[in-house]
């Protein structure tokens, strides 16, 4: 019967060469083999049949109780001891794959640090992204917006039709009034942006119309 341990009244002789261990007994080899130091286990695997044993239930007090097979005792451990054995080299395998990555990610922090040093970084793609982006109604060539990065702020811009470059820049400042920017003039990427934007802009314009 499952989660029960067979009851029989007495042992036969050949009964009795085969659950040869008491559970005293058998507890000794589960400690020395390192499996498990719990008697309750111990019942447990008893009563799922993991390990073949018998409960004697007649008899003088001394003789009843469980008795443990040897051979399906012995066949449990090693089974076990297999089982630890394995976790511990998967255990041991996993250690030398994080110490590889710690390894690695050791040396690319010093390969970075060493491009610093060097003045070797790469350096960030500015990120437009430009709001109200419109064309002065009465000049083409002008181009007004606000931008949240990386120049926070409302800008207006001249460009040259003929050579199609950047010949202006201007923000607004807190009193409304337009000033030179030179810190965005003097960035080729976003002369460059807003030239294809405002290009852009006369495409669709042509197409609208």
């Amino acid at each position: 019967m499952k989660n029960e341990v067979r009851k029989v009244d007495f042992l036969t002789e050949q009964e009795a060469e085969i659950y040869n261990l008491t559970k005293e007994q058998a507890m000794i080899r589960l400690k020395e083999a390192g499996v498990s130091e719990s008697e309750q286990m111990l019942n447990k695997w008893c009563r799922d049949h993991e390990i073949d044993a018998v409960r004697i239930a007649k008899g003088a007090p001394k003789n009843r109780g469980i008795r443990i097979a040897s051979d399906s005792l012995d066949a449990f451990i090693q089974t076990k001891s297999g089982n630890a054995i394995e976790l511990l080299n998967r255990i041991k395998d996993l250690e030398k794959q994080l110490q590889a990555m710690e390894d690695n990610y050791k040396a690319a922090k010093l390969e970075i640090k060493q491009l610093k040093d060097s003045g070797i970084e790469k350096k960030k793609e500015p990120n437009y992204n430009m709001h109200d982006f419109a064309l002065h109604p009465e000049d083409d060539n002008i181009v007004l917006f606000r931008m949240n990065s990386p120049y926070r702020g409302t800008f207006k811009v001249t460009i040259d039709p003929d050579k199609n470059v950047v010949t202006d820049v201007e923000k607004r400042g807190n009193g409304k009034a337009f000033r030179k920017d030179f810190t965005s003039f003097s960035d080729e990427s976003f002369k460059g942006h807003v030239i294809a934007k405002r290009n852009e802009h006369l495409s669709q314009q042509k197409t609208n119309a």
